[in-house]
């Protein structure tokens, strides 16, 4: 399952696993909810954004607890 007894113990990279666009250039909506559909399947988990940015033209929806939305860092994704 996606949480254990110290958190979160499912990840999915949303550029790796998913092919969200780290440039910014193109809208990574679908990507970024493929991914959060992913860790709701899995009982929860981590949507990573690695660094870079993100263009979301449309609403994420996150329907499930643990699930979580993590970046590389503040001044990185």
């Amino acid at each position: 399952m996606g949480w254990g007894i110290g958190g979160p113990t499912w990840m999915s990279d949303v550029v790796a696993a998913h092919g969200a666009d780290p440039t910014g250039a193109t809208d990574a909506t679908a990507a970024i909810q493929a991914a959060i559909a992913d860790a709701t399947a899995a009982g929860g988990g981590v949507v990573f954004f690695p660094a870079g940015v993100y263009r979301c033209d449309g609403t994420l929806t996150v329907t499930h607890s643990h699930v979580v939305l993590r970046g590389a860092g503040a001044d990185q994704s």
